[in-house]
């Protein structure tokens, strides 16, 4: 009698361990069915992106959209920005909740995506601004690509400008070299989403590991930043991506190499890029200097020698075309190669030279002061190969490694 209780147990015991097994496995098969939905919710906030150009301003910070039916589940999907206003946010990076829901089960996924359609049109020119440009008397630009300006091209007495000119507003002048165009579509131009997404990945320099010709002027001056040289005392980054605050201060940047991305923040009145300067961004379609503020333009083109500065300017660790040494005999450009963007004003001095190798673009220019200069050999493989940050929003991709499960809002 015992044995067939024990037996009658055990039997129960075994159906019961069973049935606690099936409705694991039920459970679990359902959790991945509903994840993979969920991926689906995800795919599908995406894709009504990509077919609404007016996304932004149809969509409201965290609010759930759905339902939309795949077979018996609902998906919904949310949309996150930094600053919780999506229709502000231009160029910005968001967030995208993803959820699948059957029944009282849910499940929910997000990823950030970030902008991944054509590249920012101020890129299909050799020089773009983002207001009128005023060429004063003497003052000469030119260029291989394109010219173009947001508002309206005026030249004043023997000013003059070479390359294929364009303007949204009008063009009026008498040395223009090249096609001119007036009245074009307004070109599309990078905004503080981009600046902060290159700050986000800078190294800070501090303004008090800069040396001074005067207690209210910083420098950069007789060295070389890299992404393996830090002459500031601080961290390296491995993008050569250096960011300085320098509070209102003014700065000057001469006799130097920068091999990297510089930012430069809050500069001070008669901050200024002088003579002897090459700059070049480590990550090839990086930009190469980003200023946000009014930064005077009083370099000259040419060449300038390790021997006049006494710096060895491409010693191991930041090689110049190809090649490093440990002598001062090199030789070096004084100009900027890659992307120069400056989210306010360059001010150009007078007889001021400035060569660009890629691409400048300003928010305004002012060129009051005379028979100044600037020369730029376009570089089309940047808009062909857009810096993060340069791609215009109609387009949003997932960012690698922010994917998870996140409890279903």
């Amino acid at each position: 009698m015992m044995t067939a209780v024990a037996v009658a147990s055990l039997a129960m015991s075994s159906a019961w361990i069973a049935r606690e097994i099936h409705l694991e496995q039920t459970a679990a098969d359902e959790a991945f069915e509903l994840a993979s939905e969920a991926d689906s919710a995800i795919e599908l906030a995406l894709a009504r992106i990509a077919t609404n150009s007016s996304w932004r301003s149809t969509h409201v910070h965290n609010t759930e959209y759905g339902p939309f039916a795949l077979g018996n589940v609902n998906l919904f999907y949310r949309l996150l920005d930094p600053s919780g206003n999506i229709g502000t946010g231009r160029l910005r990076d968001v967030t995208v909740i993803g959820i699948a829901r059957r029944g009282s089960s849910s499940y929910a996924v997000q990823v950030d995506a970030t902008p991944a359609g054509s590249a920012l049109t101020c890129l299909n020119h050799g020089i773009a601004v983002e207001s009128n440009s005023t060429l004063s008397y003497r003052t000469t630009w030119v260029t291989n690509g394109g010219i173009y300006s947001k508002g309206n091209i005026t030249q004043n007495w023997e000013a003059s400008m070479t390359g294929r000119i364009q303007s949204s507003g009008t063009i009026s002048g008498t040395l223009l070299n090249g096609t001119t165009t007036a009245r074009v579509p307004k070109a599309s131009f990078a905004n503080a989403s981009t600046l902060q997404r290159y700050v986000s990945e800078a190294t800070n320099i501090s303004i008090s590991s800069l040396p001074r010709s005067s207690p209210n002027v910083l420098q950069i001056r007789n060295c070389l930043l890299s992404p393996n040289h830090n002459p500031f005392g601080g961290n390296l980054n491995p993008k050569g991506v250096y960011r300085i605050d320098c509070q209102n201060l003014q700065i000057r940047i001469e006799d130097c190499r920068i091999l990297g991305t510089l930012i430069l923040e809050n500069i001070g009145t008669h901050s200024t890029l002088n003579q002897n300067v090459l700059i070049q961004p480590a990550v090839a379609n990086y930009p190469s200097l980003l200023v946000n503020g009014t930064l005077q333009i009083n370099s000259r083109w040419g060449n300038f020698s390790e021997a006049t500065l006494g710096v060895n300017l491409n010693p191991a660790g930041a090689p110049y075309q190809g090649l490093t040494n440990d002598t001062t005999t090199d030789v070096y450009p004084a100009r900027i190669e890659g992307i120069y963007y400056c989210f306010g004003q360059s001010y150009f001095m007078w007889l001021s030279e400035l060569e660009v190798e890629g691409i400048f673009v300003s928010s305004t220019v002012n060129l009051a002061e005379t028979a100044s200069s600037l020369r730029v050999n376009y570089d089309s493989a940047i808009a062909a190969n857009p810096p993060p940050g340069f791609l215009q929003d109609t387009r949003m991709l997932p960012i690698r490694g922010t994917y998870r499960r996140v409890a279903t809002p």
